[in-house]
């Protein structure tokens, strides 16, 4: 494998890492979401995609998570989740 071989290897394989990243936290974004009607979903998801960092966007949506009132299997799948 030569220089530009490895090269285009990294950027396809850093791509791809990133490109599920954003997977990752899309489905954060959608089960803070779903708890909620459409438009204060839509504020859930505003303050969502305000925060940058990705411990305090798990810290919100636990939050937001915790004040509704989830059957005692989707709390165990969340701590889960969590985990």
């Amino acid at each position: 494998m030569n220089f530009n071989e490895e090269q285009l290897a990294f950027y396809s394989e850093l791509g791809t890492a990133i490109t599920q990243w954003a997977y990752v936290e899309f489905a954060l974004a959608w089960i803070a979401a779903t708890c909620f009607e459409r438009k204060e979903a839509q504020t859930i998801m505003d303050g969502f995609l305000s925060i940058e960092n990705f411990r305090s966007k798990m810290q919100y949506v636990d939050i937001v998570l915790s004040h509704q009132n989830l059957s005692s299997a989707e709390k165990n799948n969340w701590v889960k989740l969590l985990d």
